[in-house]
């Protein structure tokens, strides 16, 4: 893409929260499981951005980072939500990039700070909207797909993508 990543030792880094024991902890509530610990460990981006973000029920949050205090995970771009904006005043506001994403890219996210003005995250698996047609005159320059392994040879997925720009999968 011709970017330039910013090194690691320019971010400010942080344990958001240092005994965390992840999604299989919630769903299966069975000790072996808490056993298994892990931190969330975060690196800040380095210029100013602020975030809304729409949840299921179409109520949108104002945020001043695009990592914030939620608990666990959640710190990223506050969870999965079907629409998220973050902007970075002090990128150019002409460079506008798409995420589409399941949970795995949430942590991604912010590292795009660096490089872009306006960065829409939209979960397919939360949104109604027709992405195309939300987005099709907003000058987007590039577009990223932010999955878990398996949804790269899922049909279900490739369905959640194309609803999501208006097309139907039988």
């Amino acid at each position: 893409m011709g970017l330039t990543p910013t090194p690691l030792s320019f971010f400010e880094f942080k344990v958001h929260q240092e005994e965390y024991h992840g999604s299989m902890d919630l769903y299966t509530n069975d000790t072996r499981v808490q056993s298994f610990k892990d931190s969330v460990e975060a690196f800040y981006p380095t210029k100013q951005n602020t975030m809304t973000l729409t949840d299921k029920n179409g109520k949108t949050w104002q945020y001043s980072s695009c990592i914030n205090n939620n608990s666990g995970y959640l710190c990223f771009i506050g969870g999965d939500h079907p629409y998220t904006v973050i902007n970075v005043p002090d990128n150019p506001q002409d460079k506008n990039i798409l995420v589409l994403k399941d949970s795995f890219g949430n942590a991604f996210v912010p590292y795009l700070c660096e490089h872009y003005g306006n960065i829409i995250v939209v979960d397919v698996r939360w949104t109604n909207m027709n992405v195309y047609e939300q987005l099709k005159d907003y000058g987007l320059t590039d577009i990223v797909f932010i999955n878990n392994i398996q949804a790269a040879n899922s049909y279900a997925w490739s369905k959640m993508y194309m609803a999501a720009v208006g097309e139907k999968l039988p």
